[in-house]
């Protein structure tokens, strides 16, 4: 599978009145078998909660506007376009993945603690920005490169014995010998003339 991290993520609620012709479609959904996860509905609200239950559990407040998953994170919007109204066909890919796209979130190692209470590190997760590099092939029409991933390349199949000999003969003593023989030829050339 992949492995995405995502911080300071923001969810993408969907209004009932979405214009004639808009059709959504969740893209990344945390889902609901993850019920440790919920979105704050007020941050200053939760900040407290933190600050006064220090070394305490946090729990959501779903009576305060906090939001159960399933949380949906990206979320593709299409428009069908039609000629006769003017409306033309169009794509929009809404992402609400906040800091999970900044260099020092892309290029720096992931703390995790582990189970003896140590730390360790695990990768960057280079993945989150495969779903934006595959949204933006979406957006301009090339739905054949998304998740292409690179292409196969046959591996350098290794010499036999009698070819790397046969190499080294000609790189190592035949092809400086010709330099040193027309070398010579051109300095006693000068020399006669």
């Amino acid at each position: 599978g992949r492995r995405m991290i995502w911080s300071g993520s923001c969810p993408i609620t969907n209004t009932p009145d979405a214009p004639e012709g808009v059709v959504r479609t969740p893209v990344l959904v945390i889902p609901e078998t993850m019920t440790h996860i919920w979105a704050a509905g007020n941050i200053q609200e939760l900040a407290g909660q933190i600050e006064k239950n220090r070394g305490g559990l946090v729990q959501p407040r779903y009576d305060k506007d906090d939001l159960k998953v399933p949380l949906t994170l990206a979320t593709a919007v299409t428009r069908a376009g039609d000629a006769a109204k003017g409306v033309a066909a169009s794509r929009m890919v809404i992402l609400g993945v906040g800091l999970s796209l900044t260099d020092p979130f892309l290029t720096n190692p992931i703390p995790l603690l582990t189970d003896r209470g140590g730390f360790e590190t695990a990768p960057p997760p280079l993945d989150n920005t495969d779903l934006v590099v595959n949204a933006a092939y979406w957006l301009v029409g090339k739905e054949s490169y998304i998740a292409a991933g690179p292409t196969s390349v046959e591996p350098v199949r290794t010499m036999g014995a009698v070819t790397q000999t046969s190499v080294w003969v000609l790189c190592v003593l035949i092809l400086p010998a010709v330099v040193i023989v027309v070398g010579l030829v051109v300095m006693m050339a000068r020399r006669k003339s």
